[in-house]
Protein backbone atom coordinates (compact mmCIF):
# COMPACT_ATOMS: atom_id res chain seq x y z
CA UNK A 1 0.00 0.00 0.00
CA UNK A 2 1.36 3.59 -0.54
CA UNK A 3 3.19 5.49 2.12
CA UNK A 4 1.24 8.30 1.79
CA UNK A 5 -2.45 6.82 2.95
CA UNK A 6 -2.23 5.74 6.88
CA UNK A 7 -5.61 4.22 8.63
CA UNK A 8 -5.23 4.28 12.12
CA UNK A 9 -7.00 1.32 13.95
CA UNK A 10 -9.87 1.16 11.56
CA UNK A 11 -11.32 4.25 12.85
CA UNK A 12 -9.82 7.21 10.60
CA UNK A 13 -7.59 7.54 7.50
CA UNK A 14 -5.08 10.03 6.91
CA UNK A 15 -4.69 11.34 3.52
CA UNK A 16 -1.94 13.40 2.30
CA UNK A 17 -1.91 15.73 -0.96
CA UNK A 18 -2.58 19.68 -1.44
CA UNK A 19 -5.24 21.76 -1.66
CA UNK A 20 -6.17 22.81 -5.14
CA UNK A 21 -8.22 26.23 -5.77
CA UNK A 22 -10.62 27.00 -8.81
CA UNK A 23 -13.30 28.98 -9.78
CA UNK A 24 -16.37 27.08 -7.82
CA UNK A 25 -13.58 26.81 -4.72
CA UNK A 26 -10.71 24.68 -2.76
CA UNK A 27 -10.69 21.02 -2.26
CA UNK A 28 -8.48 18.75 -1.66
CA UNK A 29 -6.79 15.97 -3.67
CA UNK A 30 -5.09 13.12 -2.53
CA UNK A 31 -4.64 9.42 -2.74
CA UNK A 32 -6.63 6.71 -0.77
CA UNK A 33 -6.89 2.65 -1.05
CA UNK A 34 -9.76 1.66 -3.10
CA UNK A 35 -10.95 -1.04 -0.27
CA UNK A 36 -10.90 2.37 2.42
CA UNK A 37 -12.85 4.46 0.51
CA UNK A 38 -15.21 1.69 -1.09
CA UNK A 39 -16.22 1.74 3.42
CA UNK A 40 -17.16 5.18 3.23
CA UNK A 41 -18.43 5.90 0.11
CA UNK A 42 -22.14 6.19 -1.09
CA UNK A 43 -23.98 6.87 -4.31
CA UNK A 44 -26.71 9.16 -3.89
CA UNK A 45 -29.05 8.56 -6.87
CA UNK A 46 -31.98 10.28 -7.92
CA UNK A 47 -34.82 9.44 -6.81
CA UNK A 48 -38.29 10.17 -6.52
CA UNK A 49 -39.40 10.95 -2.73
CA UNK A 50 -42.40 12.88 -3.00
CA UNK A 51 -45.22 11.49 -5.15
CA UNK A 52 -47.99 14.01 -4.99
CA UNK A 53 -45.90 17.14 -5.92
CA UNK A 54 -42.98 14.91 -7.54
CA UNK A 55 -39.78 16.11 -5.77
CA UNK A 56 -37.03 14.69 -6.30
CA UNK A 57 -33.53 13.83 -4.33
CA UNK A 58 -30.24 13.18 -5.31
CA UNK A 59 -27.57 13.55 -8.19
CA UNK A 60 -26.44 10.69 -9.63
CA UNK A 61 -27.63 8.28 -11.99
CA UNK A 62 -29.04 4.68 -11.32
CA UNK A 63 -26.54 1.99 -11.14
CA UNK A 64 -26.01 -0.15 -14.44
CA UNK A 65 -25.44 -3.92 -13.74
CA UNK A 66 -23.95 -4.20 -17.21
CA UNK A 67 -21.33 -1.55 -16.85
CA UNK A 68 -20.36 -2.91 -13.05
CA UNK A 69 -19.99 -6.29 -14.58
CA UNK A 70 -17.56 -4.15 -17.14
CA UNK A 71 -15.68 -2.66 -14.33
CA UNK A 72 -15.03 -5.75 -12.59
CA UNK A 73 -13.44 -7.68 -15.54
CA UNK A 74 -11.55 -4.61 -16.18
CA UNK A 75 -10.01 -4.61 -12.52
CA UNK A 76 -9.43 -8.24 -12.91
CA UNK A 77 -7.11 -7.18 -16.21
CA UNK A 78 -3.15 -7.06 -15.70
CA UNK A 79 -3.26 -3.63 -16.30
CA UNK A 80 -6.06 -1.68 -14.99
CA UNK A 81 -5.93 1.38 -13.62
CA UNK A 82 -8.33 4.20 -12.93
CA UNK A 83 -6.34 7.25 -13.19
CA UNK A 84 -9.38 9.95 -13.21
CA UNK A 85 -9.90 11.14 -9.95
CA UNK A 86 -13.41 10.05 -7.80
CA UNK A 87 -14.63 13.39 -6.61
CA UNK A 88 -16.44 12.99 -3.27
CA UNK A 89 -17.97 15.48 -0.72
CA UNK A 90 -17.80 15.10 2.82
CA UNK A 91 -19.16 17.07 5.69
CA UNK A 92 -16.77 18.75 8.42
CA UNK A 93 -18.16 17.30 10.85
CA UNK A 94 -16.34 13.90 9.03
CA UNK A 95 -13.08 15.52 9.29
CA UNK A 96 -11.36 14.80 12.41
CA UNK A 97 -8.27 17.10 11.49
CA UNK A 98 -6.84 19.44 9.00
CA UNK A 99 -3.23 20.50 7.86
CA UNK A 100 -2.11 22.32 4.92
CA UNK A 101 -1.13 18.97 3.17
CA UNK A 102 -3.57 16.07 5.25
CA UNK A 103 -7.01 15.70 5.79
CA UNK A 104 -8.31 12.66 8.52
CA UNK A 105 -11.42 11.78 7.58
CA UNK A 106 -13.92 9.32 9.79
CA UNK A 107 -14.24 6.02 8.90
CA UNK A 108 -17.57 5.13 8.80
CA UNK A 109 -20.66 4.55 6.19
CA UNK A 110 -21.75 6.99 4.24
CA UNK A 111 -19.27 9.36 5.00
CA UNK A 112 -17.86 10.42 1.54
CA UNK A 113 -21.09 11.18 -0.94
CA UNK A 114 -19.90 9.98 -4.49
CA UNK A 115 -20.47 13.14 -7.09
CA UNK A 116 -18.62 11.55 -10.00
CA UNK A 117 -17.35 7.54 -10.06
CA UNK A 118 -19.59 5.45 -8.69
CA UNK A 119 -19.50 2.84 -11.50
CA UNK A 120 -15.96 2.52 -10.57
CA UNK A 121 -16.02 2.01 -6.47
CA UNK A 122 -19.12 -0.30 -7.03
CA UNK A 123 -16.94 -2.51 -9.43
CA UNK A 124 -13.75 -2.30 -6.76
CA UNK A 125 -16.10 -3.17 -3.54
CA UNK A 126 -17.73 -6.16 -5.56
CA UNK A 127 -14.17 -6.71 -6.12
CA UNK A 128 -11.91 -5.52 -3.66
CA UNK A 129 -8.35 -6.09 -5.37
CA UNK A 130 -5.76 -5.73 -3.18
CA UNK A 131 -3.53 -3.07 -3.02
CA UNK A 132 -5.28 -0.94 -5.71
CA UNK A 133 -5.19 2.82 -4.77
CA UNK A 134 -6.94 5.65 -5.95
CA UNK A 135 -6.73 9.56 -6.79
CA UNK A 136 -9.72 11.50 -4.94
CA UNK A 137 -11.05 14.99 -5.18
CA UNK A 138 -12.59 16.18 -1.69
CA UNK A 139 -15.09 18.96 -1.46
CA UNK A 140 -15.68 19.63 1.88
CA UNK A 141 -19.44 21.50 3.00
CA UNK A 142 -20.16 21.64 -0.32
CA UNK A 143 -23.89 22.75 -0.86
CA UNK A 144 -26.15 20.03 -3.17
CA UNK A 145 -26.13 23.17 -6.19
CA UNK A 146 -22.50 22.96 -6.31
CA UNK A 147 -22.61 19.15 -6.61
CA UNK A 148 -25.08 18.75 -8.93
CA UNK A 149 -23.30 21.06 -11.32
CA UNK A 150 -20.15 19.26 -10.97
CA UNK A 151 -21.77 16.42 -12.03
CA UNK A 152 -24.07 17.65 -14.63
CA UNK A 153 -20.81 19.57 -15.98
CA UNK A 154 -18.67 16.08 -16.29
CA UNK A 155 -21.32 14.49 -17.77
CA UNK A 156 -22.52 16.53 -20.41
CA UNK A 157 -19.73 18.57 -21.38
CA UNK A 158 -16.98 15.67 -21.78
CA UNK A 159 -16.22 14.37 -25.46
CA UNK A 160 -16.69 10.69 -26.32
CA UNK A 161 -13.75 8.97 -28.35
CA UNK A 162 -14.83 7.69 -31.59
CA UNK A 163 -14.56 3.97 -31.22
CA UNK A 164 -12.82 3.99 -34.81
CA UNK A 165 -9.62 6.13 -32.69
CA UNK A 166 -9.71 3.52 -30.21
CA UNK A 167 -9.27 1.16 -32.11
CA UNK A 168 -7.00 2.48 -34.51
CA UNK A 169 -4.68 2.83 -31.51
CA UNK A 170 -4.53 -0.60 -30.71
CA UNK A 171 -1.68 -0.54 -33.53
CA UNK A 172 0.49 0.59 -30.68
CA UNK A 173 0.10 -2.31 -28.72
CA UNK A 174 2.95 -5.04 -29.21
CA UNK A 175 0.87 -7.96 -28.14
CA UNK A 176 -2.10 -9.34 -30.10
CA UNK A 177 -5.47 -9.31 -29.06
CA UNK A 178 -8.90 -9.53 -30.67
CA UNK A 179 -8.88 -5.77 -30.88
CA UNK A 180 -5.75 -5.44 -32.63
CA UNK A 181 -5.97 -8.43 -35.27
CA UNK A 182 -9.47 -6.59 -36.26
CA UNK A 183 -7.57 -3.24 -36.62
CA UNK A 184 -5.18 -4.89 -38.32
CA UNK A 185 -7.62 -6.94 -41.13
CA UNK A 186 -9.24 -3.30 -41.51
CA UNK A 187 -5.81 -1.81 -42.30
CA UNK A 188 -4.28 -4.06 -44.52
CA UNK A 189 -8.08 -4.44 -46.78
CA UNK A 190 -8.50 -0.47 -46.73
CA UNK A 191 -5.07 -0.23 -47.98
CA UNK A 192 -4.61 -3.06 -50.35
CA UNK A 193 -5.45 -1.97 -54.16
CA UNK A 194 -6.85 -4.88 -55.14
CA UNK A 195 -9.39 -5.21 -52.42
CA UNK A 196 -13.17 -4.68 -52.32
CA UNK A 197 -12.91 -2.16 -49.06
CA UNK A 198 -9.69 -0.70 -50.89
CA UNK A 199 -10.53 2.98 -49.57
CA UNK A 200 -14.01 1.85 -48.17
CA UNK A 201 -13.07 2.14 -44.35
CA UNK A 202 -12.85 5.58 -42.17
CA UNK A 203 -9.86 4.33 -40.42
CA UNK A 204 -10.39 7.57 -37.69
CA UNK A 205 -13.95 7.68 -38.02
CA UNK A 206 -13.27 10.09 -41.15
CA UNK A 207 -12.70 10.75 -44.07
CA UNK A 208 -8.63 11.38 -44.77
CA UNK A 209 -7.80 14.76 -45.64
CA UNK A 210 -4.66 15.64 -47.46
CA UNK A 211 -2.58 18.45 -45.30
CA UNK A 212 -6.40 19.09 -43.89
CA UNK A 213 -7.78 19.94 -46.84
CA UNK A 214 -9.60 18.03 -49.59
CA UNK A 215 -10.29 14.50 -48.30
CA UNK A 216 -8.12 12.16 -49.87
CA UNK A 217 -11.23 9.44 -50.70
CA UNK A 218 -14.67 9.31 -49.11
CA UNK A 219 -15.47 5.55 -47.91
CA UNK A 220 -18.72 4.09 -46.63
CA UNK A 221 -17.49 2.35 -43.46
CA UNK A 222 -16.13 3.87 -40.86
CA UNK A 223 -13.84 1.30 -38.98
CA UNK A 224 -15.70 1.13 -35.75
CA UNK A 225 -18.35 -0.11 -37.75
CA UNK A 226 -16.28 -2.53 -39.91
CA UNK A 227 -15.06 -3.70 -36.60
CA UNK A 228 -18.19 -4.17 -34.73
CA UNK A 229 -19.64 -7.01 -37.01
CA UNK A 230 -15.63 -8.58 -37.57
CA UNK A 231 -14.77 -8.74 -33.45
CA UNK A 232 -17.42 -11.26 -32.19
CA UNK A 233 -16.99 -13.98 -35.50
CA UNK A 234 -13.54 -13.74 -33.40
CA UNK A 235 -14.04 -12.96 -29.69
CA UNK A 236 -17.10 -13.43 -27.32
CA UNK A 237 -15.63 -11.44 -24.63
CA UNK A 238 -12.12 -9.41 -26.13
CA UNK A 239 -11.47 -7.88 -23.23
CA UNK A 240 -10.77 -11.16 -21.43
CA UNK A 241 -9.03 -12.84 -24.55
CA UNK A 242 -6.07 -9.45 -24.49
CA UNK A 243 -5.77 -9.65 -20.79
CA UNK A 244 -4.90 -14.06 -21.37
CA UNK A 245 -2.59 -12.80 -24.28
CA UNK A 246 -1.04 -10.18 -22.63
CA UNK A 247 -0.63 -12.98 -19.32
CA UNK A 248 0.90 -15.45 -21.92
CA UNK A 249 -1.91 -17.45 -21.26
CA UNK A 250 -3.82 -19.90 -23.71
CA UNK A 251 -7.16 -18.82 -25.27
CA UNK A 252 -10.16 -21.41 -25.01
CA UNK A 253 -11.86 -22.86 -28.33
CA UNK A 254 -15.32 -23.52 -27.89
CA UNK A 255 -16.12 -27.17 -29.82
CA UNK A 256 -19.08 -25.35 -31.16
CA UNK A 257 -17.46 -22.06 -32.30
CA UNK A 258 -18.59 -22.22 -35.54
CA UNK A 259 -22.20 -22.45 -34.30
CA UNK A 260 -22.00 -19.68 -31.64
CA UNK A 261 -21.01 -17.48 -34.32
CA UNK A 262 -17.23 -17.53 -33.31
CA UNK A 263 -16.48 -18.75 -37.42
CA UNK A 264 -13.01 -17.32 -37.13
CA UNK A 265 -12.15 -18.47 -33.64
CA UNK A 266 -9.94 -21.39 -34.72
CA UNK A 267 -7.79 -18.90 -36.93
CA UNK A 268 -6.72 -16.13 -33.84
CA UNK A 269 -6.35 -18.75 -31.09
CA UNK A 270 -3.74 -20.49 -33.78
CA UNK A 271 -2.57 -16.86 -34.45
CA UNK A 272 -3.68 -17.38 -38.25
CA UNK A 273 -4.68 -13.84 -38.80
CA UNK A 274 -3.64 -14.38 -42.43
CA UNK A 275 -6.50 -16.68 -42.94
CA UNK A 276 -9.28 -13.98 -41.82
CA UNK A 277 -7.62 -12.28 -44.07
CA UNK A 278 -8.02 -14.09 -47.28
CA UNK A 279 -12.16 -14.96 -46.04
CA UNK A 280 -13.03 -12.04 -45.29
CA UNK A 281 -10.96 -11.07 -48.83
CA UNK A 282 -12.90 -13.63 -50.75
CA UNK A 283 -16.29 -13.17 -49.65
CA UNK A 284 -16.74 -9.80 -50.56
CA UNK A 285 -14.34 -10.08 -53.80
CA UNK A 286 -17.18 -12.03 -55.04
CA UNK A 287 -19.90 -9.54 -53.73
CA UNK A 288 -18.42 -6.58 -55.44
CA UNK A 289 -18.06 -8.95 -58.45
CA UNK A 290 -21.51 -9.71 -58.07
CA UNK A 291 -23.16 -6.88 -57.66
CA UNK A 292 -20.23 -4.48 -59.62
CA UNK A 293 -22.73 -1.38 -60.02
CA UNK A 294 -24.12 -1.18 -56.66
CA UNK A 295 -21.33 -2.19 -54.75
CA UNK A 296 -19.16 0.89 -57.12
CA UNK A 297 -22.18 3.51 -55.69
CA UNK A 298 -21.29 4.51 -52.17
CA UNK A 299 -24.65 5.60 -51.12
CA UNK A 300 -26.20 1.95 -52.31
CA UNK A 301 -27.32 -0.03 -49.27
CA UNK A 302 -24.74 -3.03 -49.65
CA UNK A 303 -21.88 -0.49 -49.72
CA UNK A 304 -23.39 1.50 -46.32
CA UNK A 305 -23.11 -0.10 -43.08
CA UNK A 306 -26.32 -1.76 -43.41
CA UNK A 307 -25.30 -3.52 -45.90
CA UNK A 308 -21.67 -5.13 -44.47
CA UNK A 309 -23.73 -6.06 -41.54
CA UNK A 310 -26.19 -7.93 -43.26
CA UNK A 311 -23.82 -9.57 -45.53
CA UNK A 312 -21.65 -10.65 -42.25
CA UNK A 313 -24.41 -12.38 -40.79
CA UNK A 314 -25.05 -13.98 -43.67
CA UNK A 315 -21.42 -14.90 -43.77
CA UNK A 316 -21.48 -16.07 -40.00
CA UNK A 317 -24.61 -17.92 -39.94
CA UNK A 318 -24.94 -18.76 -43.57
CA UNK A 319 -22.01 -19.60 -45.87
CA UNK A 320 -19.58 -20.20 -43.82
CA UNK A 321 -20.84 -23.20 -42.19
CA UNK A 322 -21.62 -24.27 -45.72
CA UNK A 323 -18.22 -23.33 -46.73
CA UNK A 324 -16.91 -25.54 -43.98
CA UNK A 325 -18.54 -28.66 -44.65
CA UNK A 326 -17.46 -28.39 -48.33
CA UNK A 327 -13.85 -27.42 -47.56
CA UNK A 328 -14.43 -24.35 -49.71
CA UNK A 329 -13.84 -20.69 -49.05
CA UNK A 330 -12.39 -19.49 -52.30
CA UNK A 331 -14.14 -16.17 -54.49
CA UNK A 332 -15.47 -18.63 -56.98
CA UNK A 333 -17.14 -20.54 -53.74
CA UNK A 334 -19.16 -17.27 -52.99
CA UNK A 335 -19.50 -16.01 -56.13
CA UNK A 336 -21.50 -19.23 -57.24
CA UNK A 337 -23.74 -18.64 -54.50
CA UNK A 338 -24.07 -14.73 -54.81
CA UNK A 339 -25.80 -14.84 -58.37
CA UNK A 340 -28.20 -16.47 -57.23
CA UNK A 341 -29.45 -13.05 -55.99
CA UNK A 342 -28.39 -11.11 -59.22
CA UNK A 343 -31.03 -9.82 -60.88
CA UNK A 344 -33.57 -10.86 -58.19
CA UNK A 345 -32.84 -8.22 -55.09
CA UNK A 346 -33.89 -4.31 -55.72
CA UNK A 347 -30.77 -2.83 -53.75
CA UNK A 348 -31.63 0.47 -52.96
CA UNK A 349 -32.84 2.49 -49.72
CA UNK A 350 -36.54 3.55 -48.87
CA UNK A 351 -38.45 5.03 -50.10
CA UNK A 352 -37.79 4.09 -53.57
CA UNK A 353 -37.04 1.15 -52.42
CA UNK A 354 -37.13 -2.12 -49.74
CA UNK A 355 -34.60 -0.61 -46.99
CA UNK A 356 -34.40 1.30 -44.16
CA UNK A 357 -31.08 3.14 -43.62
CA UNK A 358 -30.61 1.29 -40.46
CA UNK A 359 -32.18 -1.27 -37.66
CA UNK A 360 -34.53 -3.18 -39.70
CA UNK A 361 -32.73 -2.21 -43.35
CA UNK A 362 -30.56 -4.35 -42.28
CA UNK A 363 -32.50 -7.41 -40.89
CA UNK A 364 -34.74 -6.93 -44.12
CA UNK A 365 -31.61 -7.10 -46.37
CA UNK A 366 -30.24 -9.96 -44.49
CA UNK A 367 -33.51 -11.73 -44.71
CA UNK A 368 -33.92 -11.29 -49.13
CA UNK A 369 -30.06 -12.55 -49.44
CA UNK A 370 -30.22 -15.35 -47.21
CA UNK A 371 -33.50 -16.65 -49.18
CA UNK A 372 -32.19 -15.86 -52.62
CA UNK A 373 -28.62 -16.81 -52.11
CA UNK A 374 -29.50 -20.29 -50.13
CA UNK A 375 -32.77 -20.83 -51.49
CA UNK A 376 -33.99 -21.14 -48.06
Amino acid sequence: MIDEVEVQANHSVTINGSFANQPIGEFFVGVIPAATLTRIAYSDVRRLVEREVEVYSGINRPISKERIKEIREYIGSVDATFPNSIIIAIDSENILEQTDNSLTIRISEEVAKIIDGQHRLKGLEETQPQGFDLVVSIFVDMDIEDQAMIFSVINLKQTKVSKSLVYDLFELTTKRSPQKTCHTIAKSLNADETSPFYRRIKLLGKNPKVNGGEALYKAPLTQAAFIKYLLPAISANPDRDRNLLLEDRTLELPADAVGRGLIFRKYFVDGDDVTIIRIVDNYFSAIRDTFVQEWADLENPISKTIGYGALMRLLRDDLYPKGEAEKNFSREFFVEHFQRAAGNIDLRFAPEGRYAPAGKGETDLYNDLRRLVTNA
